[in-house]
């Protein structure tokens, strides 16, 4: 086996752990992001990113270190140990396309997890490794800190928040669908840190009405005839002025 087989097998690896490194820093990037965005009154929250100890990641990660045990200048016989171990895998990548998709892919080879740390000593309040047993409001506010971060730190705008020329429009349907009131606004909040622009595409219901000290008007779809559609826009300066012609609302008495 040649020198340049154990070359393409290094760079390879090289280039797998160069991206896996670079998720990692991106993800610390984020966090200087969310440690700006309060989480509740005392904390922030951050994202940690470990290696995964899925046996499927573990074992090929070691059966490509296993090949280059030898180092590039390895003698005759180090190099024919290592071609069969090269060939051996080279064969289980070609026999399980759908495992070697899975090992290949380096975002496979992190997990996520939120911890959640209070601002004053920067101790550890919560730790969230997945979000069972939280109801659909705490499931929405960790979402949604998260994506607005994430978007902010994507389009470079998290160091320059305010930059007028800068595009921001985010588009996000059924926000409000299982989040209550309070953690609803609180979602609301970390887009408003980033100055993004956003559009909510949900019912105009009472849950609608969460969003009213956040945006400037609202973009009505109405159907009636179900033969077509159009779209009428009302601000919120308008809904206030209508709001305040209405009759009040009668009383209700009590009877003895």
């Amino acid at each position: 086996m040649s020198r340049d087989v154990l070359a393409h097998v290094a760079a390879f690896q090289d280039k797998l752990e160069t991206h896996c490194e670079e998720i990692q820093n991106k993800v610390d990037h984020l966090n200087d992001a969310l440690r700006g965005i309060p989480y509740s009154s005392r904390t922030y929250i951050t994202i940690r990113a470990n290696h995964s100890n899925d046996p499927d990641i573990r074992e090929f990660r070691k059966r490509l270190k296993d090949c280059l045990e030898f180092g590039l200048n390895a003698d005759a016989a180090a190099r024919e140990s290592a071609f069969r171990r090269i060939s051996d895998l080279i064969n289980r990548i070609r026999e399980k396309p759908d495992w070697a998709a899975k090992v290949t892919d380096t975002r496979n080879w992190l997990t996520f997890a939120v911890e959640e740390l209070r601002h004053e000593d920067n101790g550890q309040e919560n730790y969230y490794s997945d979000t069972g047993g939280k109801s659909g409001g705490q499931k929405a506010k960790l979402a949604f800190t998260i994506l607005a971060s994430a978007i902010a730190y994507q389009y470079g705008i998290s160091k320059d928040s305010e930059n007028p020329n800068s595009f921001r429009f985010v588009v996000v349907d059924e926000m409000f669908a299982r989040c209550d009131e309070a953690n609803s606004r609180y979602a609301l909040r970390p887009f408003g840190e980033f100055h993004l622009q956003l559009l909510i595409v949900c019912p105009f219901d009472a849950r609608a009405r969460v969003v009213e000290p956040f945006v400037s008007s609202y973009h009505l779809s109405l159907n009636p005839t179900t033969q077509a559609s159009t779209v009428r826009t009302i601000t919120v300066e308008e809904i206030h002025e209508r709001l305040a012609k209405l009759p009040p609302a009668p009383q209700a008495h009590a009877v003895a």
